[in-house]
């Protein structure tokens, strides 16, 4: 009787441990090839806005950091386009 009581708790252990299995919250879009900021996501975000606060240039290459490569190319962008430039000015 031993014995089987053990070999049934084994496939119900391998059972749940299959079904805690925990997914990620979201996709990561792969490696970063720009320099990026030490930190969890609310000290970055703390580190962006002290910076802005204390630089109120619209420098956006200063803020490279702090940005996705696909928003530091966005903002790029949209710095080089007449239409859109007095968006970026205007905090």
């Amino acid at each position: 009787m031993r014995y089987s009581k053990l070999t049934m708790l084994i496939p119900c252990a391998l059972l749940l441990s299959a079904c805690t299995t925990v997914t990620p919250a979201y996709k990561d879009n792969g490696t970063r090839s720009g320099p990026c900021v030490e930190g969890g996501p609310d000290n970055v975000a703390q580190h962006f806005y002290d910076y802005r606060i204390l630089h109120r240039s619209n420098d956006i290459t200063a803020l490279r950091p702090y940005l996705s490569d696909k928003l530091a190319t966005l903002l790029s962008d949209a710095s080089r386009d007449n239409n859109h430039r007095e968006l970026l000015t205007n905090d």
